[in-house]
Order: C-alpha cells, then sequence, then structure tokens
C-alpha cells in the first residue's frame, strides 16, 4: 500500500483489516468541502461499516 503513496498508518491498517477478513474503502478528499466528506461518513455508516478518519488525530 505505501507503493501506492498511501500513508503508512492507512497502510497498517489496511493490512490490519485485511486480515481480519474485513474490507477497507479508503476516500481522499480532493477538496476541502467538509460537506462532501460528512456526506460519505454518513452513506458509510448507513451502510453498515465503521468509518474512521485519518485526518482526526
Amino acid at each position: 500500500m505505501t507503493e501506492r503513496g498511501f500513508e503508512e498508518e492507512a497502510s497498517d491498517l489496511f493490512d490490519q483489516a485485511v486480515s481480519d477478513g474485513k474490507n477497507m474503502i479508503s476516500i481522499e478528499p480532493t477538496d476541502h468541502d467538509k460537506s462532501r466528506l460528512k456526506k460519505a461518513r454518513q452513506l458509510i455508516r448507513d451502510a453498515g461499516a465503521e468509518p474512521l478518519s485519518l485526518l482526526e488525530g
């Protein structure tokens, strides 16, 4: 994953999710429109997934 330009933290989370049998979807905002990111987060929650932001913290 890091070879594809993902940050090391995202790569580690992906590796852990896959080893746990989970899927991981990555959304990288191309602008700073927080309403679009909020909508994406809500869609993920509505689908039963667990949103996790690497932008926070």
